[in-house]
């Protein structure tokens, strides 16, 4: 999945559609077992378990999932469900808090500005932040905080008052892996700047998130780093905005959120056409700027924990409205038939 798509939140729930795609006979198993998560749950947590065994293995029934653990009473245990159960050992798998710092005496977790640099002395760095890293990413996670870290060590970069300023809160659920290496890029000088590159910055973002395009550019580059990115290229297929108008819109968003002079810039400078320069002024009221936050998975509200709260009566005078809109969607050619097909599905659960 590239970058790109990544951008689009709506993208995001589609990873289940390409398991059911690519791997057929795992997700079958993943259905079977229970354990595939609701559109609702990849809205605000959007990672996929894949293991060899766990889901195939509660498919099978050779492992049960059980309701909460109320109490136990010698070798008996009794669930939330009222269900008494015999069991021999327990093995307690809670997890971790990974924001706890006890083992540092005097900081707490809201002492690391961005979840990273402790904000009294950045010589300190939490090199997995805080947060849980989706999409994958986690070791090109810890690769760019390094570097960042290298560069501040070096005094090569100073951070800003409003990069010590920045926290992670109760809101903030996890990190898009992929989005935070081309922020952590841009701002190392790793990534092409799109108010000076927008031809090669675009070009990358319709890539996954391959470790080599951190390559091609500034300290520690690699001449080679050009010719393996376009080899794992060829291996992936990713759509651009020639034949996604979603990736289009997103595209001309981000140009919006560029600003006109540097729009013009660009324009003289041949990095965009005068189509994305007028699709651009288009979206004036949309741009899509290019901020640290845009990284997170924050909790709020979604469209579809609304539409579970609705009544069946309400759904259905929703429906009308929501098919007419479509319909016109699809008369102005702004949906293809991939696009048609993910937003009438868009509020089922898996088929």
């Amino acid at each position: 999945q590239s970058m790109a798509s990544l951008l689009l939140p709506s993208n995001r729930v589609h990873q289940v559609e390409r398991i059911r795609h690519s791997m057929p006979d795992y997700f079958e198993l993943y259905q079977r077992s229970g354990l595939l998560p609701s559109r609702h749950d990849l809205e605000n947590n959007p990672t996929i378990h894949i293991n060899d065994n766990i889901v195939r293995l509660v498919a099978e029934g050779k492992i049960q999932v059980c309701p909460e653990v109320e109490s136990f009473k010698g070798t008996q245990c009794r669930l939330s469900d009222d269900t008494v159960a015999d069991v021999d050992v327990v093995v307690y798998c809670t997890g971790y808090d990974s924001a706890a710092c006890d083992y540092v005496t005097g900081i707490q977790p809201d002492d690391f500005a961005m979840g990273i640099f402790y904000h009294r002395n950045p010589t300190l760095v939490n090199a997995l932040g805080l947060l849980p890293i989706a999409f994958s990413g986690s070791f090109f996670f810890a690769e760019m905080v390094a570097r960042w870290y290298a560069q501040v060590l070096s005094g090569k970069y100073q951070l800003s008052g409003i990069e010590l300023q920045h926290r992670i809160t109760a809101a903030h659920q996890a990190v898009i892996g992929p989005i935070a290496s081309f922020l952590f890029g841009l701002k190392l000088g790793f990534f092409p700047s799109p108010a000076k590159e927008f031809k090669q910055f675009w070009r990358l973002l319709n890539y996954p998130c391959f470790p080599m395009m951190y390559r091609l550019r500034g300290e520690h580059s690699n001449v080679q780093a050009e010719i393996v990115l376009e080899n794992y290229r060829k291996k992936a297929f990713v759509k651009t905005d020639e034949q996604d108008l979603s990736m289009r819109e997103l595209k001309h968003r981000i140009l919006a959120g560029l600003g006109e002079r540097t729009l013009q810039e660009l324009l003289a400078l041949e990095e965009i056409t005068p189509q994305d320069y007028s699709g651009a002024q288009a979206q004036r009221g949309n741009a899509l700027i290019l901020d640290w936050d845009m990284q997170y998975i924050q909790q709020q509200e979604s469209s579809t924990a609304l539409l579970d709260a609705m009544s069946p009566s309400a759904r259905k005078q929703r429906q009308p409205q929501d098919l007419q809109a479509v319909f016109e969607r699809v008369r102005t050619g702004e949906l293809d038939a991939h696009r048609l097909i993910a937003t009438l599905s868009a509020e089922l659960e898996y088929a």
